[in-house]
């Protein structure tokens, strides 16, 4: 398993836009970086000075300790309602929210 440790997470829908998945921001190996599921490359380095919302102490250390984004995703119902699934709810879920 690669080193991460979450950090906070970035809506790339914009700041208003919920429901929404939105992308971790974690350390990896040191270094500050966004990422993005699928593809061939999924990190992106990210400034020190980058604005994102940063997870409280207790958020990291009670619901989202030890989140893997190799094995999860996040997901935001709103600004503060952040919920933390494996790939495959992540999929079943997005399906069922694409069905009108």
């Amino acid at each position: 398993m690669s080193n991460f440790q979450l950090v906070g997470w970035d809506n790339p829908m914009g700041d208003d836009f919920f429901p929404a998945p939105i992308i971790p921001i974690l350390r990896h190996d040191g270094q500050l970086v966004a990422y993005y599921p699928g593809g061939q490359k999924h990190e992106d380095p990210v400034h020190e000075d980058s604005v994102f919302v940063h997870f409280t102490t207790e958020e990291l250390q009670g619901p989202f300790l030890g989140f893997n984004p190799e094995e999860e995703r996040l997901f935001a119902d709103s600004k503060t309602k952040i919920v933390r699934m494996s790939i495959e709810e992540y999929n079943a879920t997005a399906q069922k929210r694409t069905r009108v």
